[in-house]
């Protein structure tokens, strides 16, 4: 079934039609038609108008866009950049706990270690190895930009601690103590050993032992 169409005139319209309507009337009443509209012809043509509602009276209020709407419609801005002030200081390349492994602190122990616990900085790596019984091993491999900076470094070590230079192992080496047992100078990086046994001799000859275990690993 189609629906019936309303036709919707506004006031002058709704007007002029009366007055036609008005002129259909006097016509018949007059003679003019033979044939009058009847009322049912009539009721069918009022139906086909609606009538609207005045100028003055509001319409319905409409319902407030909700805000999250309206933002979700705009165009976001593109997100802030997060600004560097200085350039990032770059980790170390060497894993130190792959200079001395755990076979290795446990061989010179001559006794079980437990897991590597590493440690990372910017340049700087180190790894160590504890027995149940407190013993251990620790490596800290320090890398520096150039051979140079790392000569530098070294040489201002033994300047300012009066440190002891040893010869026979690394490019360069002193004993750092009670710091750590060894140190080595090898191209840009200055690698240390130390132990702690209870015994400062023995720990110097057992460091020397795993330096050049590790400085084999070092390329």
């Amino acid at each position: 079934m189609k629906t019936k169409k309303h036709t919707v005139l506004d006031l002058p319209q709704l007007g002029l039609l009366i007055a036609l309507l008005s002129g259909t009337f006097l016509l018949a009443a007059c003679g003019g038609s033979e044939n009058p509209p009847t009322v049912k012809e009539i009721q069918l043509t009022t139906q086909e108008i609606e009538i609207p509602p005045p100028a003055n009276q509001s319409s319905p209020a409409e319902e407030p866009v909700p805000t999250s709407d309206l933002a979700d419609s705009q165009e976001s801005g593109p997100s802030p950049q997060p600004i560097q002030t200085e350039a990032a200081v770059p980790e170390a390349s060497i894993d130190a706990c792959l200079l001395l492994t755990q076979d290795d602190a446990a061989a010179a122990l001559g006794k079980a270690v437990g897991e590597p616990v590493r440690e990372a900085y910017p340049m700087l790596s180190s790894c160590t190895y504890t027995s149940e019984d407190l013993d251990g091993v620790t490596i800290v491999v320090v890398e520096y930009e150039s051979s140079q900076d790392a000569a530098a470094s070294f040489q201002m070590e033994l300047d300012i601690n009066n440190y002891e230079e040893v010869s026979g192992i690394g490019e360069r080496a002193l004993r750092p103590y009670p710091v750590m047992d060894l140190a080595t100078l090898q191209e840009n990086f200055e690698v240390s050993i130390d132990l702690w046994i209870g015994d400062p001799d023995h720990e110097y000859l057992l460091a020397r032992d795993l330096m050049e275990t590790a400085l084999t690993r070092l390329h």
